[in-house]
This record gives C-alpha cells, structure tokens and sequence, in this order.
C-alpha cells in the first residue's frame, strides 16, 4: 500500500514539475503492470483496483473509471507472468509501450457505454501515444525500484 501511495504521490506532485501534462507516464500504470507480471503481493486485481480508486479520487475523475482501466490490464498481463519479466527482462519496453494503447482502447469502449450519444473524444488516443515514450523510459527504473524495494530478485533465479 505504501508503494501504490508513493506512486500516486510522485505522479501527482514530483513529475507534473518535471514533464509537461500530455507527455507525463502513469506511475500507476506501471506499478499495475509489475503486479501482474510478478504476482508480488497476492491479490494483485485488487491492488490494481485500489491503483486506479486512487487515480480517480486524487484526479476528480468519475468513480471507477481508471480503476475499470487498470483491473483490465493486469487481467491482459497476468496470463504473461513469468514469461518475459523474469527471464526476458527487454519485453518489459514492447509491453510497456501496448498498455497505454490497450488502456486508450478500454477507455473508448467504457465512453461508449457511459455516452451512447457521442463518440469517444480523439484526445483519449492523442494523450495514449503521448505517454508511450516516458512509459517506455521509466518502466525499468520503476520496476528495478519495485524489486529492489520487495526484495524480490533475490527469489528469483534468472536464466542467461
């Protein structure tokens, strides 16, 4: 929990200073994608709700809907776990760089059902592609920062 709320901390505070809005990663986004991938701690769909609740609340969205985004992405990265994280640490860059596009995807899909009326505004997919660079660029040091926090690469044995 202390780890979902210094993720939620930095990306609302600290980086806002360092990386113009549509260009700034989701920590968050990141932290979700490490809990699938490792299964470190248990229960990881709820931490991955309890990521996005946060996102929501901090950020005055409406109730739900980034949480909505990230259960979905780890339900679309758990089945990967311990396929390319632990022995094939370079696909951390390739996934990295899908899931702000699945998000913007799941996010066109839930405006649908929420606004039938209207077409889910082109920004959704502008701010996606936006945040692939720095998503790809911080997903090592966030991760190795979560490793090393956990203790977890310790645990595992990783084969050359």
């Amino acid at each position: 929990m202390a780890i979902l709320l210094l993720a939620v901390g930095a990306q609302t505070t600290l980086v806002p200073l360092l990386i113009p809005d549509p260009w700034r990663p989701d920590l968050t986004r990141l932290l979700v994608l490490w809990l699938a991938l490792t299964g470190v701690p248990s229960g990881g769909v709820l931490w991955a709700a309890a990521a996005g609740l946060v996102v929501d609340l901090v950020s005055g969205g409406p109730p739900g809907f980034v949480a909505a985004l990230r259960v979905w992405l780890y339900v679309l990265a758990r089945p990967l776990r311990g396929v390319f994280f632990d022995h094939q640490p370079l696909w951390l860059l390739p996934l990295a760089a899908v899931a702000p596009i699945l998000e913007a995807a799941a996010a066109s899909v839930l405006f649908h059902f929420t606004a039938p009326s209207t077409s889910a505004p082109p920004e959704i997919w502008a701010v996606a592609l936006r945040q692939v660079p720095a998503d790809v660029l911080l997903v090592v040091l966030v991760f190795l920062g979560l490793e090393l926090a956990t203790g977890r690469r310790g645990r595992v044995e990783v084969s050359p």
